[in-house]
C-alpha cells in the first residue's frame, strides 16, 4: 500500500509540474 501511494504522489506531483511547464509554453505561442 504504501508503495501505491507513495507511486501515486510522485505521478501527481509529476504531472502538475509537467502541465506548470507546458501550460505557460503553450501560452506563448
Amino acid at each position: 500500500v504504501t508503495g501505491s501511494l507513495a507511486a501515486i504522489a510522485a505521478g501527481t506531483s509529476f504531472g502538475v509540474f509537467t502541465l506548470g511547464m507546458l501550460i505557460p509554453w503553450a501560452n506563448s505561442k
